[in-house]
């Protein structure tokens, strides 16, 4: 959120939290593709992680 933050392209902690969110999304994705989510327990530990780094991340702001 910092890096997006820092590009100066978007303002607002809503907004920003909101490209995060996407972008940590596109990740998961890309994992999905190379293979590295094919199951739905990796897929789940996928989400848990991806979900504690926005939480991270929202916390680092505030």
């Amino acid at each position: 959120m910092k890096a997006i933050r820092g590009t100066g392209a978007i303002i607002g902690l809503e907004r920003i939290a909101v490209m995060a969110a996407l972008n940590l999304s596109h990740e998961l994705l890309q994992a999905r593709q190379a293979g590295n989510g094919g199951g739905s327990s990796a897929s789940q530990v996928d989400l848990l992680r991806l979900n504690e780094k926005l939480d991270r991340s929202l916390a680092n702001l505030g």
